[in-house]
């Protein structure tokens, strides 16, 4: 990659642009510390290539009271290695290590109170997290959120997400 030289732009600001690949590379004393895609998305060197997911449910989903549902998330935003499938609801990483896992599902009762919810996180069919529940401000809405980190072995591993 050809060195650019960063310019001032205004006020406080830095103008800068890339090659043909559409990366920007950030390097200090000559080594590259971090790459920023040509959609924006900031990765460290030495965590090139590894697995990362943002998804969400696009409609909305009934569980039913004392059964755990597996949580519909069919859409993605971003999906760097495409390990995230839309119609099994699965994340299963093709690379081994650990990974950060954040979650929350919005609940409404419909007019009925809810008294009490779960959040889980399955790996390989079985819970290993739980998450926490919060009342959304009415007796008819809860906010259940769910953080922990999980190894992954890269090949047969996966995660769902069950209310």
């Amino acid at each position: 990659m050809p060195v650019i030289n960063a310019s001032t732009s205004g006020p406080g600001g830095i103008q800068m642009g890339g090659d043909a690949s559409g990366n920007l590379q950030l390097q200090s004393a000559g080594n590259t510390i971090a790459t920023i895609s040509s959609t924006g998305l900031i990765v460290p060197t030495g965590v090139s290539g590894t697995p990362l997911f943002s998804a969400y449910g696009n409609s909305n989903q009934n569980i039913s009271s004392g059964v755990a549902t597996k949580v519909v998330i069919n859409t993605t935003t971003i999906d760097t290695n495409s390990n995230f499938n839309t119609s099994t609801y699965r994340f299963t990483p093709t690379v081994a290590g650990y990974y950060q896992i954040n979650a929350i599902v919005e609940g409404y009762g419909g007019g009925i109170a809810i008294t009490a919810s779960t959040l889980s996180l399955y790996k390989n069919g079985s819970e290993i997290l739980r998450g926490s529940a919060t009342n959304g401000g009415t007796p008819t809405e809860i906010y259940d959120t769910l953080n922990g980190l999980v190894y992954m072995n890269g090949s047969s591993d996966y995660l769902e997400l069950y209310m």
